[in-house]
């Protein structure tokens, strides 16, 4: 995992399992879908899942201290907040030519 591949100097290995972190995180919010919830009143079964998903955000965080440290850093700050900080992306998209 990726404790183990820092652990080694193996950089390469924790930002694959850094990624996949992320990209299993970003299929599941899309797959729950966590606006019909909202719409739909059901705020108990959102606000587990938030939390779920609050605590993986903040693990990968962490996790992306030793190559962005400024970055993980802005999103602890943003989490840490209360409520929640919105604040601008944290990697913006390129316009397009």
């Amino acid at each position: 995992g990726y404790h183990e591949a820092l652990g080694a100097c193996e950089f390469n290995t924790c930002l694959k399992v850094l990624w996949a972190q992320i990209t299993q995180l970003n299929r599941d919010i899309d797959t729950r879908q966590p606006w019909k919830d909202l719409k739909a009143g059901n705020g108990v079964a959102l606000k587990h899942q938030l939390t779920a998903w609050l605590a993986k955000i903040q693990t990968i965080a962490y996790w992306l201290a030793p190559f962005l440290p400024d970055t993980s850093e802005r999103i602890l700050q943003l989490l840490s907040s209360e409520p929640i900080a919105v604040g601008s992306p944290l990697f913006p998209r390129a316009e397009e030519c």
